[in-house]
């Protein structure tokens, strides 16, 4: 294992002894001026303190948890979001391939129907020539 170097040693102390010493130095300053105020704020200010520190901080750690679990949830639908996302798109895709097929076949059926009539219209001349003379009347009153 290496040696440190001077100057890691003196950035570690640096980064973890320096907060670690405000913080007491802070505590300690609140302690004073506590002391050097009168007895009503005192007991006021500690009064504070402590429903801070027994209340509020494990009300903001549990916060802090459901926090936590919220954004895991955000994140997980997030994912879930695209997964679907790409399900439906193949869906729409396919829904597009068969809505064209259809529409093809719909067309090509359209174009035989109207051949076949066009063929089938000769008879149609055929047919009246066939007919009895009291339908042709009929038709003929019924038109007018």
């Amino acid at each position: 294992m290496p040696v440190e170097s001077n100057d890691r040693k003196i950035s570690y102390r640096r980064e973890i002894y320096w907060p670690i010493l405000g913080a007491v130095f802070v505590v300690l300053v609140g302690l004073v001026i506590i002391l050097l105020l009168q007895r009503r704020v005192q007991v006021s200010l500690v009064a504070d303190w402590m429903f801070t520190t027994i209340v509020l901080l494990p009300t903001l750690l549990c916060a802090f948890a459901i926090y936590l679990g919220l954004l895991v949830t955000i994140v997980w639908v997030a994912r879930m979001n695209r997964r679907i996302e790409q399900a439906l798109q193949q869906g729409v895709n396919l829904s597009e391939r068969a809505n064209t097929r259809s529409a093809n076949l719909s067309a090509a059926i359209d174009s035989m129907t109207i051949r076949l009539v066009s063929w089938f219209g000769i008879t149609n001349k055929l047919l009246k020539l066939l007919e009895p003379e009291e339908m042709q009347d009929r038709k003929a009153d019924n038109d007018e």
